[in-house]
C-alpha cells in the first residue's frame, strides 16, 4: 500500500473528487457524506507534510487535518444540498402521489358516468314498461266496455224474444179457454150432432197443433237462451284468462322493478365505497 495522497470520488453524493490519505484498506472517508470510498488515482505531492507517515498517530493526525470540518462552510453546504436533494425527492414523490390520485379520480368519474348512464337507461326502460302497461289496461277497459255493450244488447234481444213467446203462449191459453165451453157443449150434443162433434174435434186438433207449435217455439226460445248463456260464460272465462295473464305480467314487472331497485342500491354502495377510497 502506498502512503501518498490520492484522489477519491464518492459514488453516493457525487460531490466530486477530493484528496486524502488512504487507510489500511486503501479507502478514505468522504468529507460530505462520510462513506468509505475507493481511490480513483494519485494526487500531486504538493502537501506541506511528508507522504510517508512515521506512525499511525501521525497518519491519523494528517487525515484529521486533511478532512474538512463538519461545521465549516463546506459541511454546511453539503448538508444544505443534501436537504435540497431530499426536498426534491419529496416533491417528486408528492407529484407521483398527486398523479395517482388524479388517475383514481378520473377512474371514479368514468365509473360514475357509466353508472349514471346505466341508471338513465334503466329509468327509460321502466317508463316504457309503465306506458305499455297503461296502454294494455286502456285496451282491456275498452274491450270490456264493448263486450258488456254487446252482452247487454244480446240479453235485451233474448228478453224481447221471451216476452214475445210468453205473450203468444198466453194468447193460445186464452183461445183454449174460449174454445173449451164449445167443446163441452159439443160433447153434450155428441149423440145427436155427430157432424158437429167431428167439426169440434177438427177444431180441437187444430188448437192442439197450434198449442204444440207454440210450446215448440217456447222450447226453441229457451234453448236459444241457454246457448246464449253458455256463450256468455265462455267469454267471461276468456276475459278472466286474459286478466290473469295481465296480472302475471304486472307481477313480472314489479319483480323487475324490485331487481332494478336492488341494482340501484348496489350501485350506490359501490359509489360510496369509491368515495371512501378517494378520501
Amino acid at each position: 500500500m502506498t502512503g501518498g495522497v490520492q484522489l477519491f470520488s464518492c459514488p453516493r453524493c457525487r460531490r466530486g473528487e477530493f484528496r486524502s490519505l488512504p487507510g489500511q484498506d486503501g479507502k478514505a472517508f468522504c468529507p460530505w457524506c462520510g462513506d468509505a470510498v475507493s481511490t480513483v488515482g494519485s494526487a500531486p505531492s504538493s502537501l506541506p507534510f511528508s507522504t510517508e507517515p512515521t506512525s499511525l498517530v501521525e497518519l491519523a493526525e494528517r487525515m484529521a487535518a486533511a478532512a474538512p470540518d463538519p461545521g465549516s462552510e463546506a459541511g454546511l453546504r453539503a448538508r444544505l444540498e443534501d436537504s435540497e436533494r431530499r426536498r426534491e425527492q419529496a416533491e417528486t414523490e408528492l407529484r407521483r402521489e398527486q398523479d395517482k390520485k388524479q388517475e383514481i379520480k378520473k377512474a371514479v368519474q368514468q365509473e360514475l358516468g357509466r353508472l349514471e348512464a346505466e341508471l338513465t337507461e334503466t329509468k327509460a326502460r321502466l317508463r316504457k314498461k309503465d306506458e305499455d302497461h297503461a296502454s294494455a289496461l286502456d285496451d282491456l277497459a275498452r274491450l270490456k266496455d264493448a263486450r258488456e255493450k254487446d252482452w247487454a244488447a244480446e240479453w235485451k234481444g233474448i228478453q224481447n224474444s221471451l216476452e214475445t213467446s210468453e205473450r203468444a203462449r198466453r194468447d193460445l191459453e186464452s183461445q183454449l179457454r174460449e174454445v173449451q165451453p164449445a167443446l163441452d157443449a159439443a160433447r153434450k150434443d155428441a149423440e145427436g150432432l155427430k157432424s158437429t162433434l167431428g167439426t169440434a174435434q177438427i177444431e180441437k186438433s187444430d188448437l192442439h197443433a197450434k198449442l204444440a207449435a207454440a210450446e215448440a217455439r217456447l222450447r226453441e226460445q229457451k234453448d236459444r237462451l241457454q246457448k246464449a248463456g253458455a256463450g256468455h260464460a265462455k267469454e267471461v272465462e276468456e276475459l278472466r284468462a286474459k286478466t290473469a295473464h295481465l296480472e302475471s305480467e304486472l307481477g313480472k314487472r314489479d319483480q323487475r322493478i324490485r331487481e332494478l331497485g336492488m341494482l340501484v342500491k348496489t350501485l350506490g354502495e359501490r359509489l360510496n365505497d369509491l368515495a371512501d377510497r378517494r378520501r
